[in-house]
Order: C-alpha cells, then sequence, then structure tokens
C-alpha cells in the first residue's frame, strides 16, 4: 500500500494545485490501494468533504485544522524571516497522524502535497513530494527572476530531505540550476479532460476567450492589461469581434455589449466550443497554465506571453506569442482573419496536449516513481 498524506483536503479543486491532485489521485487510486492523511480547515470556500472522492481510499485518516492555528502558525513564521506557505499548514497534529498511518500501514512509499506536505517527522519509507511549481522562480516577460531567496531556500531544503514533483521541466531545470541534484527531482504532467478533444471549434466564430480565476492576482492583472493595451486595437479594428471572460471571480471585471462575463460556470466545454481563439496574456505566470492545455485540447490556436509559453513543454510551438499589447492584437486579429491557420495551430496544439498531458499516463508514471 501506498500513503498519500497532505495538510490540505484536495476538495474541491478551486487551485491549479488541488486540481492537479484530485485529478492525479482519481487515477492512482484506479492503480493501487492508497491511504489517505488529510488535514482539513472549515472553510467556505477552501475545503469542503466529498464522499466520491473520499470512497476511492483504501483508509483515509482526517484531521482537524483550526483556522486560528494557522494563522498563529504563519505569524511565528514570518517572524522567523521565514515564508509561511513553507510550514504553516504542518500542524503537530497533522504530523503525528501522518507519522503514525506510516507506522501502522508499512507502506512502500509515501506522496506528500504541497509545500507544508514537507514538514513531516521522519519517517520509515521513500518520500516524494509534489510542490507543482516552484514558487521561487518569477517567470515574466522581461525573463526569470528570483522571488525571494528565502523561498529559494526552502524549496532546496525541502529537495535535499525529499525527491521533488514538478509539473513541467523547466521549473525542474531551475532548481537544477540553483544546486538541486537532478536524480531528486522528477517531472510529472499535469493533464486534461479527454472529452475536450470531441469538440470541434465553429470557424466562422469571432469570439475571443479567456479563461482564469480571477480571484488570482496573475490572471486578473493579465486580463486587466489586454482590456487596456489590446482589446482597443482589436475591437477599433474589427467591429465583429467578441470577448468572452470566464472563470471564478470574472464578475469582479465589467461587462460591456462587447465583453460578455461567466463567474463560476459549472462546465467551460460550451465556451471552448463557441470561441475562435484563446488567449492567456499574462504578464507573469508560474508553472504551466491549465486552462492553455484544456484551450489546445478542444481544438483552438492560443494567443499568449513568454511567461505562459516558458511553462509548456514543445520546443515547436502550437501557440503563438506575443509580449506586448500591439503584438496581441495584431496576432489574434490575423488569426482571426485566417480560418485556415487557425485550424493547422489547433491541431497541432491538439497532438502537444495528447503527447504530453494525459492524467492516465502522468498517474502511471508517478505510480512508477513511487515504486523504486
Amino acid at each position: 500500500m501506498l500513503l498519500v498524506a497532505s495538510p490540505a483536503y484536495p476538495e474541491p479543486p478551486i487551485d491549479g494545485d488541488k486540481f492537479r491532485w484530485t485529478s492525479l489521485l482519481r487515477h492512482l487510486t484506479e492503480l493501487t490501494p492508497l491511504h489517505g492523511v488529510f488535514g482539513f480547515m472549515r472553510t467556505p470556500t477552501m475545503e469542503a468533504r466529498d464522499e466520491l472522492f473520499d470512497r476511492r481510499f483504501a483508509g483515509l485518516d482526517i484531521v482537524g485544522t483550526p483556522n486560528v492555528e494557522v494563522t498563529l502558525r504563519a505569524g511565528l513564521l514570518a517572524v522567523r524571516g521565514w515564508p509561511s506557505a513553507f510550514g504553516r499548514r504542518a500542524t503537530p497534529r497533522w504530523r503525528r497522524a501522518v507519522a503514525a498511518a506510516a507506522a501502522r500501514h508499512h507502506p512502500s512509499s509515501i506522496l506528500l502535497l504541497g509545500t507544508s506536505g514537507g514538514y513531516v517527522p521522519t519517517l520509515p519509507a521513500p518520500t516524494w513530494l509534489d510542490l507543482v511549481d516552484v514558487r521561487s522562480r518569477h517567470r515574466t516577460i522581461a525573463g526569470d527572476q528570483v522571488t525571494r531567496r528565502r523561498i529559494l531556500a526552502a524549496e532546496l531544503q525541502l529537495a535535499a530531505r525529499h525527491r521533488i514533483l514538478l509539473t513541467c521541466s523547466s521549473d525542474r531545470n531551475w532548481l537544477l540550476e540553483h544546486g538541486a541534484a537532478p536524480s531528486q527531482v522528477a517531472v510529472i504532467a499535469n493533464g486534461v479532460d479527454p472529452s475536450l478533444f470531441e469538440l470541434t471549434p465553429d470557424p466562422a466564430s469571432r469570439l475571443l476567450l479567456f479563461v482564469g480565476n480571477l480571484r488570482l492576482g496573475n490572471s486578473r492583472r493579465g486580463i486587466e492589461w489586454f482590456l487596456r493595451e489590446s482589446w482597443p486595437k482589436i475591437y477599433s479594428s474589427d467591429s465583429t469581434v467578441r470577448l468572452r471572460i470566464v472563470g471564478y471571480g470574472a464578475d469582479r471585471i465589467s461587462a460591456s455589449d462587447r465583453v460578455e462575463i461567466y463567474a463560476d460556470v459549472p462546465t467551460l466545454r460550451p465556451h471552448y466550443a463557441a470561441a475562435a481563439l484563446a488567449i492567456a496574456p499574462l504578464l507573469e505566470a508560474r508553472g504551466v497554465q491549465n486552462k492553455a492545455l484544456e484551450a489546445m485540447a478542444a481544438g483552438l490556436t492560443v494567443v499568449c506571453t513568454s511567461p505562459v509559453a516558458r511553462g509548456f513543454f514543445s520546443a515547436e510551438p502550437a501557440w503563438e506569442v506575443a509580449d506586448d499589447g500591439e503584438a496581441i492584437a495584431q496576432s489574434c486579429l490575423s488569426l482571426l482573419a485566417n480560418p485556415l491557420r487557425r485550424a493547422e495551430l489547433g491541431e497541432r496544439g491538439r497532438r502537444y496536449v495528447r503527447a504530453n498531458h494525459d492524467w492516465r499516463k502522468s498517474a502511471e508514471q508517478l505510480l512508477s516513481l513511487l515504486s523504486q
């Protein structure tokens, strides 16, 4: 049996980390028995028990995590000058539960989830820690920068203690460049919903689509920049083009007669099906942008900035990259005027996603690593 432990319960998948964990664990439990040890913090949006998710596990320990305790731990870490994301959720009660489960079940390997997940006592089995992406790397249009030296130090400490999992190879290269051992860092790619491959883009569509969590600063700053720097150039050149903004918190952006807002939608499929192009105009990015992968799986051409593109694997782009408002506008207008080019890039994007982003294959690769 394998043990998976996280100080944060993975449901609901409201952010990229939890989306990855719920998807990987769903497939991993189909391949091997898992015992889970999850912290659980009662909040209206962050965590909610899911019976179907729980039933996938051979056994489950749920450890209550008081909000006030996490807040106090974050404050103490901040006083020490340590980034609070690295440890604030790893409460003593959760750490004891992980140690007890490991002693009770004698797992062959242990999968830990999240930046706080690495702060466990010494355990009797090899540990893999899924960081998802590196927080020390600030991918911007100007290039890669270190966000904070303390964050980089924390990631390297974790890489010395556990074997690390990441979503993209450029993040792995970043840690290796800063001193992590190659044998300690592996890449397990994110996947997509395979039903997206069934969608057929409408060659007559004039709709630009942005999908993202507008509660997150990177997404909101990116679409606001696009609205300010690119959108006026597009609609002044072509009066038939519309923009649709979809996702958590999308209602924070004002709608207009040519800007449609869809907040907190139950499914993204009809929005991908209606679009001509997907845009990802982020000024800064981490890891891989899942919504860009989904758009490509749906057959859409993606117009993105270089910080987004540096999270992809392929050396042969299946997307168009532009880093200033004028260039993004011209790229969108050119593609809207050329359905054949859109179809070519859309098909290339689908091939890229099929080859690199399959949840089942990622779970099988993860199981292979955990079985070493």
